[in-house]
């Protein structure tokens, strides 16, 4: 049991500085979308919150197909 206990702590003190680093980018990116473009922001956290509560609305995760991003996928990829 003490070996899983080690390991445990060992992968633990890696992980520890990743997520402080992983939190400073996330609060750093945020705060540039909202320095860009605060109104954009309110509303995808908007769609996101009436999303949690009714999952039958949109899902905010997923963007919808276009005909835009197909055309765009096949010019970039050879021989289509």
């Amino acid at each position: 049991m003490q070996i899983i206990g080690n390991l445990l702590l060992k992968r633990m003190l890696r992980a520890i500085p990743e997520a402080i680093r992983t939190s400073k980018d996330f609060i750093n990116f945020d705060r540039c979308l909202r320095e860009e473009d605060e109104a954009l922001v309110i509303q995808w956290e908007t769609e996101l919150s009436a999303w949690m509560q009714d999952k039958s609305l949109p899902d905010p995760y997923r963007i919808p197909a276009s005909r835009e991003c197909k055309q765009l996928y096949i010019s970039i990829i050879p021989g289509y």
